[in-house]
């Protein structure tokens, strides 16, 4: 696996692939506490995004 993408996604033990959510990286003053809590957990990334993920494994 690429370097850069294993940073990126982790792959659990049933084989889903998960990511950060975006827009928690800086600026966290304007946004909603709830909104920020929700924005920690992993996603799954979808299937349409899966066949580009695929490649590097």
């Amino acid at each position: 696996m690429k370097q850069a993408i294993k940073n990126r996604i982790r792959v659990t033990k049933t084989g889903k692939i998960m990511r950060r959510a975006m827009g928690i990286g800086h600026s966290k003053t304007r946004k909603n506490s709830v909104a920020t809590r929700r924005k920690r957990l992993q996603r799954k990334i979808q299937s349409m995004d899966m066949r580009t993920f695929k490649r590097y494994f």
